[in-house]
């Protein structure tokens, strides 16, 4: 019994997208193009009915031939490759939609939250590093750089991003060396008896 239902429910599916075929009104054969918002691909259905098994994805700017409508005009008929069946008319043009555009790369300039974590990042390596590289004694720098008019910063944290405490720093200032981070030093100002911190790149030992 099982074997004779099999071609009757076989001949029963293809009678139904026949009639579906049947049912749609005569306008010719028309042009159109898939043209889904944001590029997207179109569903080709068995009925006309977005509820309806799906053959498969007809992509974003393909050509097709409508050659009927669905009595409510939402739908056309047409065929793609192997299939014939139904795609929604509001996801088609009947001029050839703009070619695709590439997806332009996001800006690679950090944000002002981005760039404030990034310093509170570097700050913090640079309080560990001086933690775990304690000092036997006190030394002394001297700033020297190939810039002998320009002026430095002693800093209040070891951070580019941190208050100046000095701005007036110059070739030829001596500061006390009290720990060492990665990239800078806690130095002790002669002149001011404050503690601040310049970067290593300005100083050598004096």
């Amino acid at each position: 019994m099982r074997k004779k239902l099999v071609p009757a429910l076989a001949a029963l599916m293809v009678l139904s997208i026949v009639l579906c075929a049947a049912s749609a009104l005569a306008m010719g054969t028309r042009t159109y193009y898939v043209a889904c918002k944001g590029g997207g691909s179109l569903n080709i259905r068995q009925e006309p009915d977005k509820n309806a098994r799906s053959f498969g994805l007809i992509p974003y700017g393909t050509r097709l031939q409508i050659s009927g409508l669905s009595e409510d005009g939402l739908w056309g008929f047409c065929g793609y490759k192997n299939w014939q069946g139904w795609v929604m008319m509001s996801f088609l043009s009947s001029q050839k939609p703009p070619a695709l555009t590439a997806t332009p790369a996001p800006d690679a300039t950090p944000s002002p939250a981005d760039r404030a974590y990034d310093d509170m990042q570097a700050l913090n390596q640079e309080f560990r590093q001086m933690a775990k590289q304690k000092l036997k004694a006190p030394y002394q720098v001297i700033i020297n750089t190939a810039k002998t008019t320009a002026l430095y910063h002693l800093r209040w944290a070891p951070s580019f991003a941190a208050l100046s405490i000095r701005s007036d720093v110059v070739n030829g200032d001596v500061f006390t060396v009290t720990a060492v981070g990665t990239n800078w030093l806690q130095v002790a100002d002669p002149d001011t008896g404050l503690t601040g911190y310049l970067t290593k790149s300005i100083t050598q030992p004096w």
